[in-house]
């Protein structure tokens, strides 16, 4: 029993000192998902400036999930608000119909993934970034439009969702076959992502042992 005793305390001394001493503990490359709170997301803007500074390749975006805007919905109101079309019934009568159109929303941090890219043939860069931000058929042409368009601001702080003036109608994007106009309230849409940051506080050391002259004989 006395062995088992002096075994356990001499373990345990063992332990608590490794613990306290200061060694530099290395933080491995991948950190698996499961480690991670998966409900929490620490959303931040996606921007040129993010890639360059961590040298985040354009090919590496497809494995990236994208969110839209963590602070509002995006809203896309039908250009035209009615579906209009006529029938006639078997009596002649002309039977007039009026639909209303359905809007689209995408809720707050709704995930995307990457379409394709376009890189400035003027600044090399990345310009344009197209998401899907719902699911797909990938076989109906219609589908494979329901994207939505951001391109990099000019401080390279953000992609900007990009909308255009169409039929006297300002911040309007294409989703599908059909025009939307977007509530902006006057604001930018961001695209962000979610972000994962491991920031070593401690600045490690290399001691150098010097070199001596080695006088030859």
């Amino acid at each position: 029993m006395k062995h088992l005793f002096f075994l356990a305390f001499g373990f345990s001394f063992f332990f608590f000192s490794c613990r306290t001493s200061k060694e530099v503990v290395k933080i491995p490359e991948i950190v698996k998902l499961d480690t991670l709170e998966k409900e929490v997301l620490n959303l931040k803007r996606f921007s040129l400036k993010l890639m360059e500074k961590y040298s985040i390749p354009e090919d590496s975006l497809v494995k990236v999930q994208f969110y839209s805007p963590d602070s509002l919905d995006i809203i896309l109101y039908p250009q035209k608000e009615k579906e209009i079309f006529y029938s006639i019934l078997q009596d002649g009568t002309l039977n007039l119909n009026e639909k209303n159109k359905t809007r689209i929303v995408f809720q707050k941090k709704t995930p995307g993934v990457l379409k394709e890219f376009t890189v400035s043939s003027k600044t090399r860069k990345l310009d344009l970034i197209k998401i899907y931000l719902s699911e797909i058929d990938e076989e109906n042409e219609s589908d494979k439009k329901k994207f939505l368009t951001f391109r990099s601001n000019a401080d390279s702080t953000g992609f900007v969702l990009v909308t255009k003036e169409h039929e006297g109608d300002d911040n309007v994007v294409r989703f599908g076959n059909e025009y939307y106009i977007v509530e902006t309230k006057g604001k930018p849409i961001f695209l962000y992502c979610n972000i994962f940051k491991i920031e070593q506080e401690d600045v490690p050391s290399e001691f150098m042992k010097g070199k001596k002259v080695q006088n030859k004989p």
